[in-house]
């Protein structure tokens, strides 16, 4: 009988919104971050 360790990790890392998203104009659409 063999045992085999393994290691799982479960990582959450906060990244801020970038805007790529616009609209017909041509301007940035709005992002709420970290509101609830």
């Amino acid at each position: 009988m063999t045992s085999k360790n393994f290691i799982n990790y479960h990582v959450l890392i906060s990244h801020s919104p970038s805007c790529l998203n616009r609209d017909d104009m041509n301007m940035q659409k709005t992002a709420v971050f970290g509101g609830i």
